[in-house]
């Protein structure tokens, strides 16, 4: 899951206050709902009409799991992921 984090994610600041993710996947609504779920993410996956599932967090709780559970992934445990 992390490696599909890192490549099909990204994370957003707008300014000083505001930042979200969004990660989508072509033909992968399972996949995404998977992470939903995993994460406890409230925010409703959206399919455009290229069936493309996207999901987009900008609270700061939901955030705040993704975070947290990138900072657990094994292969980062060398890695430092900092925020305020």
């Amino acid at each position: 899951m992390v490696g599909f984090i890192e490549a099909e994610g990204s994370f957003s600041v707008y300014n000083k206050d505001t930042a979200s993710f969004d990660i989508s996947q072509t033909d992968g609504y399972i996949i995404i709902l998977a992470i939903k779920k995993y994460l406890s993410i409230t925010n409703a996956i959206y399919i455009d009409k290229t069936n493309s599932s996207k999901l987009k967090i900008t609270s700061i709780r939901n955030i705040d799991n993704l975070i947290k559970f990138l900072q657990r992934a094994p292969y980062l445990r060398n890695c430092n992921i900092y925020y305020e």
